[in-house]
């Protein structure tokens, strides 16, 4: 796991500064605390910070074939390295290393790019530089779990795995993209492609870039997640199937050389990963909980049950976190404006997992992948009443029936009568959108200072997701919205939280639920073996039984929260009353919100939790 930066010309005269690549790793020590490494000459730059995880005494960066022609840094984990290597000597390639990195520039030489990153199993970003064309390639993994961030001047492309290290270059365009700032506090994210940040933009998952002199960049799809159904089998066999690809997506992630562990919450996902670890690793795996004292956001008890079961070595932490000193830090990781409240603990149980080990695997994925969340139900609920809904007299009726309703706010979800007649009033995607969003598009704009909102009068956060909705190879809706959610909450808000909070305290995190062989399988299936009724991950449900028992299975899930409602009354109060006075923000309106949930009348934590966070970010970044 590492850090890379560098840039390329524009033109073939373009000298790199080795000064400038230098101080963009630099920015990036976190990532790659044990070696660094850098490679110059017209028209490019190459740079690495290591995390040293596989051959600890060898293979820094970067790495090149035997004739020195091509050229690689690397971000990630390559899981299928020791098959790869064999081949490849097979046809004749030698090797300098006992790493997965070098795999990677002999890989290219026989098959190209694209072949390239067909054959490739793992979690990556990576520049791989060949001398002979003078072109560059940056590259993504399938799912987003490894960043990659690209920036264009007037002479050059510059790259890297966090945006900070780009900040370094004076040139690039550091004003805010005002309708990213919109998003972010609508979704609670920057969604892909766009950064906070107008010069600075991300690759999509899935995508590489080519780079040439005298040429425009190219960027290409190399992989997209299709839910169309394959062929018709019986469940026993689905689950026999899957089952044998669960126990390989998490074999294939137990190579290490350095001390490997799990995180265990009270959830199916961490449960099954850790149930798997044990049999290959021959030994009772170390499994990491993390607990805040609070019992109503403590999963230390459901974790402790689920240890016993399985015989886990099992490690339980408890944080007391300091906000004056961890809110800063938290805004300084992401570099953007992040809203989710749970990279909090999520920055917290990596900075205590890392006193114990390197390498942690994770159960992110399997809400996405197995139709874990509840809104996907209410949203197949909403779909199926919609049919019903005459088009053109329908809407009208229900905004108006919905504008009338009362605030039923403490019923359940499905009972709510004015969120359910507001969404049958609205397009599918809409009525989607609006109820994973954090807060509507109205209250985020009110949050923002007077320019800024009128700025952003014009703009919907809803069409700019609209493109990624309408491609989706699927025939259901439920399907269709699974889709959406891999190409934008998964890797910009799951995968981005995940990815910066463990770099930052130098840890690796391996996600066995998106390896890309059973994210594959798994969406070929019919959508109602994912969701049954009300049941959700049915499918994986049912295959689990071979390892968990059902009281364990059953289980409710619970979020990975905080007690934010009753911080932001109490201890987070006086942040709030500070994050008021940032440029961005009304101040008047601010404080009107801390006032309302202050006194108990309304829940307003999105909206001050986002104000903290961004003027936090506004004080490390934006000024």
């Amino acid at each position: 796991m590492c850090g890379i930066a560098g840039s390329f010309g524009r033109h073939a005269a373009y000298k790199p500064s080795k000064t400038q690549v230098l101080r963009m790793a630099d920015r990036l020590r976190h990532r790659g605390p044990d070696a660094g490494g850098s490679f110059i000459e017209a028209p490019v730059a190459l740079a690495c910070r290591r995390l040293r995880i596989v051959d600890v005494g060898g293979a820094d960066q970067p790495l090149f074939n035997e004739e020195r022609t091509v050229a690689v840094v690397f971000n990630g984990e390559i899981y299928n390295f020791v098959a790869l290597r064999r081949g490849l000597s097979q046809r004749g390639h030698r090797f300098a290393t006992d790493g997965d990195t070098e795999c990677l520039v002999h890989l290219y030489e026989e098959y190209g790019i694209d072949g390239c990153l067909q054959r490739l199993v793992g979690m990556f970003s990576f520049a791989l530089y060949d001398r002979r064309a003078r072109r560059l390639f940056l590259a993504r993994d399938r799912v987003g779990v490894k960043p990659l961030y690209i920036a264009e001047t007037t002479d050059a492309w510059h790259f890297a795995s966090e945006a900070k290290a780009l900040l370094e270059i004076p040139a690039i365009d550091r004003g805010i993209d005002t309708t990213a700032l919109c998003d972010a506090l609508v979704f609670g994210y920057v969604p892909a492609p766009r950064s906070i940040f107008r010069g600075i933009r991300k690759l999509p998952a899935g995508s590489y870039a080519v780079l040439n002199v005298d040429k425009p960049m190219e960027v290409h799809r190399y992989w997209d997640l299709s839910f169309i159904p394959g062929r018709t089998q019986e469940i026993g066999e689905l689950t026999e199937e899957l089952a044998v690809s669960l126990q390989t997506a998490v074999q294939r992630r137990l190579v290490a050389d350095v001390p490997l562990g799990t995180f265990l919450s009270s959830g199916l996902d961490s449960s099954v990963v850790a149930a798997l670890m044990a049999e290959p690793l021959g030994e009772p795996p170390l499994a990491l909980t993390v607990g805040f004292g609070e019992p109503s956001f403590d999963e230390r008890d459901g974790a402790r049950f689920t240890a016993r079961l399985l015989k886990l070595n099992h490690v339980e932490l408890e944080v007391a976190p300091d906000a004056k000193t961890v809110l800063p830090a938290l805004a300084r990781t992401f570099d953007e404006p992040f809203f989710d409240s749970s990279a909090l603990p999520t920055y917290l149980l990596c900075g205590a997992a890392r006193q114990h080990v390197s390498v942690a695997l994770s159960g992110d994925g399997g809400d996405e992948s197995f139709a874990g969340y509840r809104r996907y139900a209410f949203d197949v609920f909403e779909n199926s009443v919609r049919r019903f809904v005459p088009p053109l007299v329908g809407p009208p009726v229900l905004r108006f029936l919905s504008a009338v309703a009362p605030q039923g706010s403490w019923l359940p979800q499905p009972l709510r009568g004015k969120t359910l007649l507001g969404n049958l009033a609205r397009s599918p995607l809409a009525a989607y959108l609006h109820s994973v969003a954090r807060m509507s598009p109205d209250r985020a704009l009110a949050l923002l200072s007077p320019d800024l909102r009128a700025s952003l009068r014009e703009y919907s956060a809803v069409d700019a997701m609209q493109a990624i909705y309408d491609r989706a190879p699927a025939e259901d809706s439920l399907s269709r919205i699974q889709y959406l959610d891999f190409h934008t909450w998964l890797p910009d808000d799951i995968l981005c939280k995940v990815d910066r909070t463990s770099m930052a305290h130098s840890l690796e995190v391996r996600e066995p639920l998106l390896d890309h062989e059973l994210l594959e399988l798994v969406a070929r299936m019919p959508w109602d073996l994912k969701l049954r009724g009300r049941e959700r991950k049915f499918i994986l449900k049912e295959t689990a039984r071979r390892w968990l028992p059902d009281d364990l299975i059953q289980r409710p899930k619970r979020g990975f929260e905080l007690p934010l409602r009753r911080w932001l009354q109490n201890e987070l109060r006086n942040e709030v009353d500070a994050a008021a006075n940032c440029p961005l923000l009304d101040g008047a309106r601010v404080r009107s919100a801390l006032a309302l949930h202050g006194g108990g009348r309304q829940d307003r934590s999105s909206e001050l939790w986002s104000a903290i966070m961004l003027s936090h970010w506004f004080e490390a970044y934006g000024q």
